[in-house]
């Protein structure tokens, strides 16, 4: 069996794991920003 990622779910699991990872790293630049901010060097 082959898997193309024009299949409806293949491009579905392709989005899920884009979005996760950009909410992923929007919640670590607002981490960041407010350790930074609380913590002036």
């Amino acid at each position: 069996m082959r898997r193309r990622w024009k299949d409806p779910a293949d491009r579905a699991v392709l989005w899920a794991v884009v979005l996760t990872a950009t909410s992923v790293g929007g919640l670590l630049a607002v981490i960041i920003a407010a350790l930074t901010t609380h913590h002036p060097t």
